[in-house]
C-alpha cells in the first residue's frame, strides 16, 4: 500500500480538484478525510455500497456516587467537565475520549459510554473505490473519524487521501503513516502564509512532498523561491483559467480531466517515479 495525502495551507486552494482528478485519472482509491466538509463525491459521484457509524468513548458519571472532589475537572485539559452545585457537568462535544477522568476518580463514579460522531461510507465510481468520512452536525472532534476512514479503507495499492486544510490536529491525523504529501498552493498573500506553516509541519514529520501551484500566472516568484529553498519538488501548476473554474464550479469531472490530462499524467508520473510505491 502506498498513501498520498493531498493537503493545503488554507481552504479553497483547489485541493479536492487535484485529489479527485488525479485519483480518477489513475484509478487510485479516493479517501475523503476532509470530514468536516467532504465534497469529493460531488465530482466522483459514487454509488454508495456500505455505511459504518463511528462512535467514541465518553465518560458516564453516576451523580449518586460522585463526592464532588473535583479530581476529574482538574485532570480534563479539554474543559469537557465543570463542577456545579449538583456535581460535575459534562460537555460531550468537547471530550477527547482520553478517559483520564475515569482513572483519577477514587469514588469509581465514572464508567464508560459511547457517542456517535459521524459516519464512514464506501462506494464505487466505475472501477474506482471511493471512501468518505462525514462528521455529524455540531460535532467538533474530527480525528477519531479520520482515523476510522483511513483504517477501514486499507488495502493493497495506491490510496489518495484528500485531507483537511490547514495544519491542525485534523491534518496531523491525516498525515500519520502516509508515504508522500502533495501540497496544493495558492499564490496569494494568505495562501503563501498558510502554505509555509503546512510545509513546516511536513518537514518536522519527515514526510517527502511535492507542490502544485493552482491559479497560476506563471510568475509566482515568492512561492517558487520558497519551494526551492525548502528542497520541495515543484510538480507543476494549474493556470488561472476560466474553463477550469467553470468545470470545477459545475462539478464536471470529465471536463476537468480533459483540461488537466497532460498535467495529471506528468504529476502522477513524478510521484510514481519515486519508485517506493512500486516496491510495496
Amino acid at each position: 500500500m502506498y498513501d498520498i495525502a493531498v493537503i493545503s495551507g488554507k481552504g479553497g486552494t483547489g485541493k479536492t480538484l487535484v485529489a479527485t482528478a488525479l485519483s480518477a485519472y489513475y484509478g487510485w482509491d479516493y479517501i475523503d478525510c476532509d470530514v468536516e466538509a467532504p465534497n469529493g463525491a460531488l465530482f466522483l459521484e459514487p454509488v454508495w455500497e456500505e455505511s459504518y457509524d463511528v462512535s467514541v468513548t465518553i465518560p458516564d458519571i453516576d451523580q449518586k456516587k460522585c463526592t464532588k472532589c473535583g479530581a476529574c475537572i482538574r485532570f480534563c485539559r479539554s474543559h469537557a467537565l465543570a463542577l456545579t452545585m449538583s456535581g460535575p457537568m459534562f460537555s460531550p462535544e468537547l471530550c477527547h475520549s482520553c478517559m483520564g477522568c475515569e482513572v483519577v476518580c477514587e469514588a469509581k463514579a465514572i464508567t464508560r459510554s459511547t457517542r456517535k460522531i459521524g459516519v464512514v461510507k464506501q462506494g464505487r465510481a466505475g472501477e474506482q473505490i471511493v471512501w468518505e468520512g462525514r462528521l455529524d452536525i455540531q460535532e467538533q472532534i474530527a480525528p477519531p473519524l479520520i482515523h476510522k476512514v483511513k483504517a477501514l479503507s486499507r488495502r493493497d495499492g495506491i490510496r489518495m487521501l484528500d485531507g483537511p486544510p490547514g495544519a491542525s490536529c485534523n491534518c496531523i491525523e491525516t498525515l500519520k503513516g502516509i508515504d508522500y504529501a502533495l501540497l496544493v498552493a495558492e499564490p496569494t498573500r494568505f495562501g503563501i502564509h498558510d502554505f509555509k506553516a503546512t510545509v513546516e509541519v511536513l518537514q518536522r514529520l519527515g514526510i517527502p512532498a511535492g507542490v502544485v501551484i493552482n491559479r497560476s500566472f506563471g510568475d509566482e516568484e515568492e512561492i517558487r523561491s520558497y519551494i526551492g529553498r525548502k528542497n520541495l519538488s515543484l510538480l507543476g501548476s494549474i493556470p488561472f483559467s476560466e474553463s477550469i473554474a467553470r468545470a470545477y464550479g459545475q462539478g464536471d469531472l470529465q471536463m476537468l480531466l480533459n483540461e488537466l490530462q497532460p498535467s495529471l499524467k506528468e504529476w502522477g508520473g513524478q510521484i510514481l517515479d519515486r519508485g517506493e510505491c512500486c516496491k510495496r
